[in-house]
């Protein structure tokens, strides 16, 4: 557990592309579940009476899906955004790092949609550094 949550918090050392990838899944599902439990355990998210077929049909038969404003609700999705964000920063920078590349290389991302595109490729579908680089180990 001490190994899976220092490879999500720390920037520091390398990661391959299929953690990389493992990685950013389980952040957007823990995400999404968190947010949505805590909206339903707030009392945000409710059935209310409607007769439409949405996505959220399986979840409420026969009713649309409401979200309100509780400010516990708010609150939690700040604070799991944030998580996120420097979780994503963080695991970011170590594939960066399996390029022989600083954590500098986030600032792509200032650069509307190619910035990102190339950000996205890199980090996700080219190789890394076979041998030992400054960062680490391969």
């Amino acid at each position: 557990m001490k190994r899976a949550l220092r490879h999500l918090f720390s920037p520091h050392g390398r990661v391959g592309r299929t953690d990389w990838w493992l990685s950013m899944a389980v952040l957007l599902a823990l995400l999404f579940q968190v947010n949505f439990a805590a909206g339903f355990l707030t009392g945000t998210y409710y059935c209310a009476k409607a007769q439409s077929d949405s996505y959220y049909a399986i979840l409420c038969p026969g009713s649309d899906f409401y979200r309100g404003t509780n400010p516990i609700t708010w609150w939690v999705e700040y604070l799991s955004l944030a998580v996120l964000i420097w979780c994503t920063f963080a695991i970011s920078t170590k594939r960066f790092h399996d390029h022989g590349r600083s954590a500098w290389w986030h600032l792509l991302n200032l650069i509307p949609i190619i910035g990102g595109l190339i950000w996205l490729a890199m980090l996700g579908f080219f190789k890394g550094e076979d041998a030992p680089n400054k960062y680490g180990e391969g």
